[in-house]
Order: C-alpha cells, then sequence, then structure tokens
C-alpha cells in the first residue's frame, strides 16, 4: 500500500493495488508546491520500485473506473506509454455469450513484454496471462455466467516504455484452439 501526506502529517492519497494489476497507484494533482511524504507499507519482506512521474500522455485509463468503454468487433490499437502504464478496457456482455478476447504484441518489440488481465463484473481478477515479446498473441476464450462490464487490462515491463499492441474482442461460438478457458462467474457471497 502506499500513501501520500502533506509537510503535516494529513492524508491526501492512497493506493491499495487493488485497482491496479501491477501495483499500488495514487493520480493526485498538487494544488501548491510543498513538501510531500510518501510511505509504502507491505505484507512482508520484499523491495518495491517507488516512481514519481509528472503526468504523461495516456491513450487509455490506468485504473478499472478510468477504462475506455470497447464494443465487440472493435480493433483497438494502444500504447503502454511510460513505465509501468497499464491501459485498462471495458465492454459489455450478457450472460450465456462468449467472447474471444485477443492481444498481439507488434512484433519489432522483440524484448518488450506484456501481459493482460481479465476482470469480471465489479473488478474481481478472472485471468491472468503469463507476459511474452513481441509478435506473440494473448487469446482468452470466455463464456460469461452472468451479464456485466468485463474488463481487460493491458500491462507491460515495469522498467520500460511505448510497447504497442493491438486489441480484438470477438464474438465466439465454440472454444477458440490454443486459448485459455475462463469461466466468469461473480464471487460467492455471503
Amino acid at each position: 500500500m502506499v500513501v501520500l501526506y502533506d509537510a503535516d502529517g494529513e492524508e491526501l492519497a492512497s493506493g491499495d493495488g487493488q485497482m491496479h494489476p501491477l501495483a499500488s497507484l495514487i493520480r493526485w494533482d498538487a494544488q501548491a508546491a510543498n513538501e510531500y511524504h510518501v510511505e509504502v507499507t507491505g505484507g512482508g519482506a520484499g523491495s518495491y520500485i517507488l516512481a514519481i512521474l509528472p503526468d504523461a500522455d495516456d491513450d487509455h485509463g490506468n485504473l478499472l473506473e478510468e477504462a475506455s468503454f470497447v464494443e465487440v468487433r472493435d480493433v483497438i490499437e494502444g500504447t503502454l506509454d511510460y513505465a509501468g502504464d497499464v491501459d485498462f478496457f471495458v465492454f459489455k456482455a450478457e450472460e450465456g455469450e462468449s467472447h474471444i478476447i485477443t492481444v498481439e504484441i507488434d512484433d519489432t518489440q522483440a524484448n518488450y513484454s506484456m501481459g493482460m488481465g481479465i476482470y469480471g463484473p465489479g473488478g474481481h481478477s478472472w485471468y491472468g496471462s503469463s507476459y511474452g515479446s513481441g509478435g506473440l498473441v494473448h487469446s482468452a476464450f470466455l463464456e460469461h455466467e452472468s451479464s456485466g462490464r468485463y474488463y481487460i487490462g493491458i500491462d507491460g515491463s515495469i522498467d520500460s516504455a511505448d510497447g504497442t499492441y493491438t486489441l480484438f474482442i470477438s464474438p465466439a461460438i465454440v472454444p477458440f484452439p490454443y486459448s485459455f478457458t475462463a469461466v466468469l462467474s461473480p464471487p460467492p457471497t455471503r
């Protein structure tokens, strides 16, 4: 978890890593020049990278609530614009529908790695792909057991920028060969 404080110790913003697949993230605009403090905590021993960056141009939102809306059959060309960038997309699906989600990494980027995560209604993580480099295609076949908004997150190497990709969501009638299958349903309730 990361927390931002002003010089008097008042909490200004926090990020707990729940809405961002790579790390805790705070997006905050300074209202005045001042001294600010950042606190980083975790569940145990380990290491982390703290990056404080000015707002950069970004083609798609970094959080689920900032996801770019896409329609099934849209072809989206995207760029991971800076180190640690994540691009989120959201689409609507109805119970009983099936879709194939495909992300292709630009084949000129042999050393750039990307991954894809899929989140069901409510933002719960349902699927994560392994990372791969240029020319690799990530595909996932999804059977929707509930209606709602489904999110796709595309992330890259936390230490490099400018990875380009193409995202395509297509209807599916039968399971897509060579894909991972994730059956999506709402999390259990108490």
